[in-house]
């Protein structure tokens, strides 16, 4: 990282191309396999994947416009794409944190594009991650019918599926906070980042649904798919009904409704009602000055702002009888 902050000519470059070729060295399937580079990894307090991803999350944002060109996209590409190789053989040479920064990073530099690249890029950036979290939801869907026999037995193959699930979750949510963070700061005078991040939450919308309806009440998915709900409320619909925002909302009242009804029962898992709670607490942050506008009558509104208050109110009912719920559940 010392070498990515030298101010000669070159350097940044230079010490992107390290630390990218390091990264897809170390979590190549010939390196991983290697007994004695795994000796050395296994000596070390970090991993080298876990600096060279660190590395290039730090620099891709101090200095996105220098990678913003088709050689260095070509090779953040490489890159990106050989974590998933990496995942997908189910090898432990990348975590889930290190994947986050790099994602991190990426988004960094395809705000730096030109605004009319921004879906076509954004969308290549998370086909692998949209289409790998499909790929895990078929099995966990395949393996759930003979995961209950399995468990007695000690055996219980859909948990590492549903952590692959919300990994991909998460990689998600990184997309939408990273990419509107970095396109705030951005100096086009077109630079709305609303299309772009509609485009790839609805491509995910019909596996995410399936998710949320089928694995809702799962501790890591229910925590996985509030904050990817949570990072969503402030993505804007051009539209006037607010049909994205009614969405978020219904599958977070349809989550809050599974875990509720699974709380005391036999079959309850791990999840809570406080990830969702956090999504409704980030609504009413972001639109309830719209709905108490609209009761009050202190200003101008329009059948937008009374379809906003009829959303927080059905919010905050469903908040309360989820809550009522669970304390009930534990006084019981």
């Amino acid at each position: 990282m010392w070498y990515s902050k030298t101010p000669s000519e070159g350097s940044l470059e230079a010490a992107a191309e390290l630390a990218l070729s390091s990264f897809n060295l170390t979590v190549s399937a010939n390196f991983a396999n290697d007994a004695s580079a795994k000796q050395i990894i296994d000596a070390m307090l970090i991993s080298p994947v876990a600096e060279a991803a660190t590395a290039l999350r730090n620099m891709l944002t101090r200095s996105p416009q220098r990678f913003a060109t088709p050689q260095a996209l070509a090779a953040l590409e490489t890159g990106w794409t050989s974590s998933y190789e990496s995942a997908d053989a189910e090898m432990d040479a990348i975590k889930i944190e290190d994947r986050e920064a790099l994602c991190s990073g990426l988004c960094r530099v395809l705000a730096a594009l030109p605004t009319d690249q921004w879906t076509s890029s954004l969308s290549a950036l998370a086909r692998p991650t949209i289409e790998c979290l499909e790929g895990a939801t078929k099995k966990a869907d395949e393996a759930s019918k003979d995961n209950e026999h399995k468990k007695e037995n000690g055996d219980d193959v859909i948990s590492p599926m549903l952590t692959r699930m919300a990994d991909e979750i998460k990689l998600i949510s990184v997309m939408v906070r990273a990419f509107q963070n970095a396109a705030k700061k951005s100096d086009q005078t077109d630079a709305d980042p609303n299309a772009p991040l509609i485009a790839i939450l609805q491509k995910a919308w019909p596996c995410l649904t399936h998710v949320a309806q089928n694995h809702g009440c799962n501790g890591v998915i229910s925590s996985a798919l509030s904050d990817l709900l949570t990072a969503a409320v402030a993505v804007k619909e051009s539209g006037l009904d607010h049909a994205f925002f009614l969405q978020l909302c219904d599958m977070a009242a349809n989550i809050m409704a599974t875990v509720a009804s699974s709380t005391g029962k036999e079959e309850a898992t791990d999840a809570t009602q406080a990830p969702m709670l956090h999504f409704v607490q980030e609504a009413i942050d972001v639109h309830g000055h719209i709905a108490e506008s609209n009761v009050r009558g202190t200003s101008a509104t329009s059948p937008s702002d009374k379809n906003i208050r009829i959303i927080l109110d059905r919010l905050l009912v469903l908040s309360f009888e989820a809550v009522q719920s669970a304390a009930g559940a534990v006084w019981a």
